[in-house]
């Protein structure tokens, strides 16, 4: 499964590129834990960060689940409208692409 993903964005077709608007549907904080070594075989919970989610909903319906940093996560609200990129994989299947500077260009706020 993680071979097929991969080679449908390693392969994916750069002249099939376009702009899609989608819809921020959910945002989502998940806490996480990184783990020190204490000693052989034992391990402890160590420094705790964050994971911020953005869940797009996409204009034929389709949802889907993106990592942000931190600084865009804060930017966001539900209903807001942003643009991705969005080109076709090696075996058909979309591919989301962030633009160059890393992050999603926000157009509108739906409240």
């Amino acid at each position: 499964m993680a071979l097929t993903f991969g080679l449908n964005s390693g392969l994916a077709d750069g002249s099939t590129l376009h702009e899609e608007r989608c819809v921020v549907e959910n945002l989502r904080v998940e806490e996480h834990y990184r783990s020190n070594r204490v000693a052989r075989h034992v391990y402890r919970p160590g420094q705790k960060y964050y994971v911020h989610e953005v869940e797009l909903r996409f204009p034929d319906g389709e949802s889907k689940s993106l990592r942000v940093s931190g600084s865009y996560y804060r930017k966001l609200h539900r209903g807001d409208t942003i643009n991705i990129n969005v080109k076709q994989g090696f075996f058909h299947l979309p591919v989301v692409c962030m633009p160059a500077g890393g992050k999603a260009v926000k157009e509108e706020r739906r409240r």
